[in-house]
């Protein structure tokens, strides 16, 4: 295991934590909704938008893995 790789997996790792924890905080403000179809969308649109983080978070990991392969040849 290398510097660079041990030093990749907790920049991604803290950058999961701190959306989630913004995620978390808008689900509480969203909790005070009344009822209906427009929270329901709110809920659907969020878990979409936190899904979309998530892959966006797994694709620069990915870039970063790479770029680190092409520098080792």
């Amino acid at each position: 295991v290398t510097g660079v790789q041990t030093c990749a997996l907790p920049i991604s790792h803290t950058m999961q934590i701190r959306f989630k924890m913004m995620f978390k905080n808008i689900k509480q403000e969203v909790d005070q909704l009344a009822p209906g179809r427009a929270k329901s969308i709110v809920y659907t649109k969020l878990e979409e938008a936190y899904m979309w983080v998530g892959k966006a978070i797994r694709d620069e990991q990915k870039d970063r893995e790479r770029i680190r392969e092409m520098a080792n040849k």
